[in-house]
């Protein structure tokens, strides 16, 4: 379902002590579309799971990038933000100052907690250059936004290499 649709369709009660901090996620991941939307205009989110915490039913939102072959799936929980992300191509060089790798995230309460469907994969590695394409992260003192031109950067590092590797292969 579109994240606009499940929105429209998943208010959160006037008398949920939580409103406030659930319509301010809402707010945040509509505005995570449109910058992602600006790198990549036929970006779409759709919410292919969701959980609940503090009572509140949340969303877990696929952004899925089709020009940078790239899709990032997260969800918050009011503490951190988990994020999977998963990349056709090698990432280059990725700065994960900040970010909270686990080996065992299934023991690490609260990092798949609305992945529960099998829907999204977790992976659990730190990311290896021209390596690895395939990992999740939570940010507990970062921004989602504040990643993405990090992202951005190690996706086209990336591609960049797998096209040098082509030329000489």
């Amino acid at each position: 379902m579109r994240l606009s649709d499940w929105l429209d369709d998943n208010p959160v009660k006037p008398e949920m002590y939580w409103k406030g901090a659930a319509e301010h996620q809402f707010a945040y991941l509509r505005l995570i579309h449109r910058r992602l939307r600006l790198k990549d205009p036929g970006t779409t989110a759709t919410v292919v799971s969701h959980h609940t915490s503090k009572s509140i039913k949340l969303p877990v939102v696929e952004f899925d990038m089709p020009e940078y072959k790239l899709k990032l799936t997260c969800r918050d929980n009011f503490y951190n933000w988990g994020f999977t992300l998963e990349s056709e191509v090698p990432l280059g060089e990725f700065n994960h100052d900040g970010f909270q790798f686990d080996e065992n995230p299934i023991y690490y309460e609260g990092f798949t907690k609305g992945y529960d469907e099998v829907i999204v994969p977790v992976y659990t590695h730190t990311p290896v250059p021209n390596e690895h394409s395939k990992f999740s992260f939570k940010l507990h003192q970062l921004e989602p936004l504040e990643i993405l031109p990090r992202l951005f950067r190690a996706v086209r590092e990336g591609q960049s290499y797998q096209e040098r590797e082509a030329a000489h292969g």
